[in-house]
């Protein structure tokens, strides 16, 4: 329930041994390796670089053949191995024959592709012109005569008018329209020579636009028998090279271990920049966890007789990596704290102060027990079947059970209350505490009075700070005065049933007064400037206490998250309920429809809101009070496979 407890380290060793040793503290995975040159100069292995690229073009090729599940599209599934199935496939598989089937595969698809998409293009040319009965390459210009094919638009064109206009120019002019659709007509058009000024203008002004299709023989509709022949064989030689391509995926759980290997290995000789050498010796400084020290001694002095491992002072002012350990309960929380940013080596871990709040305050958003019932059981069934994410599925199971526990104690059950559930069971209905929809200001105060107690926490833990760390002044004047005050806060408002109306006033107005005089006066006569340090100190307690009564207020979206749920839950129920009685035969079935989909829907909705909107709470409202980041994460050189899992 800590950050781990960090050792620098040397390592030491002959060059002979120099490969084995990083091949080995890969396979650990207990090192993190520090830089020991001013600049880092990346050493490029091209051939390495070559076969992985050549692999991962492979395995995109191959992936547009896989069937996947939605689930696999967000999520995709590594592939488990033994160590052993791993290491034969490294040794034994000719990936480089596989990536030269694969490519040519791929070059012969497109270059089909591509003749299938010209060939396409020209029927498409072609169809229009299917009714016309002459062969294209008798349409050229004789000595004394043009034959050109054209179209112009359906718009404003007048083929009689254009006729006429050309029987001006020549009695010899022929215009047949061969095809019309809407918006184009295509036409046939044969004139004298010796008339092609007069004829261009008319056609410029009927925007004639012409057509031609060299290299092409035959009449239309012959061409286009052929065409769609030669497309058809087209298609039938791409379902054949798709067969080929998806007769090679069984290769590629092979591909996926070449492809991790050589990744590994990449990692292997670039790690090697940070090292320092001379001709004989190596030496390699990083970061450990202290409890895994002892086993990379042993590990490396009983492979390498010509190595030494020993821990080292750190630098003036160097920080070690965080690493946050956590029991198994607490988590799924550190997730919260992640995304936020990690502690620095010297502070505490905020995780397992956060947690207890994220579980109850995410429960109060959601606030219904039957939506906490499937978000359990979806989570658990993403824990099961997914292979990554796992961190967000239990901390959302988590979330789950702090749900249906809060739901319960409010009567929540898929938006209905449970005391108008017939035949409900008498514990469901006992452990009611109050329904929010009906006692609104008993959940603001709930509300309100937990963001109080978070903010008094932190508090407290800032005081154990600035003890831990000896400072005084601030656990005294500081953090300590505040307690009082929020002591005396809290006497002033609960206790009136303990001591009394009289004695809860007077002691939570002198508690108050107290803490502000401490905070104010003394803080103050401890500066060199006394009448400014105590007018400062009050300018800073007005700030304080207006900053307590705005974070207080913030927690009032609590209640605001949780009576939402239950107005959407109790809309979708009362819509599906008028669907049923206004439908006439398939009313039950629209009723079925929108209870699963609106239920559904305001379960995503508002998972998402409450996770949001309770990590807020932490972020802006808890952790400023003794929180401040910074850590650098632990990431220790290991092997890091991308597809398959090694056992």
């Amino acid at each position: 329930m800590a950050l781990s407890q960090m050792a620098k380290i040397q390592i030491v060793g002959h060059n002979s041994a120099r490969e084995e040793v990083v091949e080995e503290l890969q396979r650990l995975g207990s090192v993190e390796v520090t830089n020991l040159h001013v600049r880092v100069l990346q050493a490029r292995d091209e051939q390495l670089e070559k076969r992985q690229l050549e692999i991962e073009q492979t395995s995109a090729y191959l992936a547009q053949f896989e069937k996947r599940g939605l689930g696999e599209s967000f999520f995709p599934v590594k592939v488990n191995l033994s160590e052993e199935e791993f290491l034969n496939i490294i040794q034994n598989f000719d990936y480089a024959q596989l990536c030269q089937i694969c490519q040519k595969l791929e070059r012969d698809l497109k270059e089909l592709e591509a003749n299938g998409l010209k060939l396409f293009r020209q029927a498409n040319d072609l169809l229009p012109w299917k009714r016309l009965n002459i062969p294209l390459e008798e349409l050229k210009e004789t000595s004394a005569a043009k034959v050109t094919l054209g179209t112009v638009s359906n718009r404003d064109f007048d083929p009689q008018g254009m006729k006429e206009k050309m029987e001006e120019v020549s009695r010899e002019t022929f215009i047949q329209v061969i095809e019309e659709t809407k918006s184009v007509k295509y036409c046939l058009l044969i004139y004298l020579k010796h008339h092609q000024e007069q004829v261009s203008n008319i056609l410029r002004e009927s925007e004639f636009t012409p057509v031609n299709f060299p290299g092409l023989r035959g009449k239309p509709e012959d061409i286009l028998r052929e065409t769609e022949s030669r497309l058809q064989k087209v298609e039938e030689e791409k379902k054949d090279l798709i067969a080929k391509s998806r007769e090679m995926l069984k290769e590629k759980t092979k591909l996926m271990a070449v492809h991790d290997h050589l990744a590994n290995l990449r990692e292997r000789k670039s790690i090697q920049n940070l090292f320092a050498r001379t001709e004989e010796t190596f030496l390699i400084t990083g970061w450990i966890k202290r409890s895994h020290l002892e086993n990379l001694k042993k590990s490396l002095e009983r492979q390498f007789s010509e190595i030494d491992i020993s821990p080292v002072k750190p630098e003036k002012g160097e920080r070690p990596p965080v690493d946050l350990e956590n029991r198994r309960l607490v988590r799924p929380f550190q997730m919260v704290t992640n995304l936020y940013g990690l502690p620095h080596s010297r502070e505490l871990d905020p995780t397992p102060f956060l947690a207890p709040f994220f579980f109850l305050f995410f429960g109060l958003c959601v606030s219904d027990a039957g939506y906490g019932l499937i978000l359990m059981a979806l989570t658990l069934l993403g824990i099961k079947k997914m292979k990554v994410g796992q961190e967000l599925f239990r901390l959302l199971f988590l979330g789950g059970v702090a749900t249906l526990i809060c739901g319960a104690l409010m009567g929540g059950w898929f938006g209905i209350d449970v005391a108008k559930i017939p035949r409900a069971p008498h514990f469901l209905k006992s452990v009611v505490l109050f329904n929010p929809l009906e006692q609104p200001m008993t959940f603001f105060k709930l509300a309100l009075a937990l963001g109080f107690g978070q903010i008094f926490f932190g508090t407290v833990i800032k005081l154990i700070k600035d003890v831990r760390e000896k400072e005084w002044s601030d656990a005294l004047f500081s953090e300590g005065s505040w307690l009082v005050i929020f002591a005396g806060i809290l006497v002033l408002v609960l206790g009136e049933g303990l001591i009394g109306p009289g004695g809860a006033k007077t002691l939570g107005k002198w508690l108050v007064i107290s803490g502000a005089l401490v905070r104010v006066i003394l803080r103050g006569l401890f500066r060199e400037r006394k009448l400014a340090g105590i007018g400062i100190g009050l300018i800073l307690l007005l700030d304080g206490l207006k900053n307590l009564l705005g974070n207080v207020l913030s927690y009032s979206r609590l209640m605001a998250l949780g009576m939402a749920t239950g107005v959407i839950a109790m809309t979708v129920n009362l819509v599906a309920g008028l669907a049923r009685e206004t439908i006439p035969l398939l009313g039950w079935l629209a009723m079925i429809v929108i209870l699963i989909g609106g239920h559904i829907f305001n379960i995503a909705i508002n998972t998402l809101g409450s996770f949001v909107h309770t990590t807020r709470l932490q972020f802006v409202e808890f952790f400023p009070y003794f929180f401040e980041g910074g850590g650098k994460a632990f990431e220790p050189f290991r092997t890091q496979n991308e597809f398959t899992v090694v056992r």
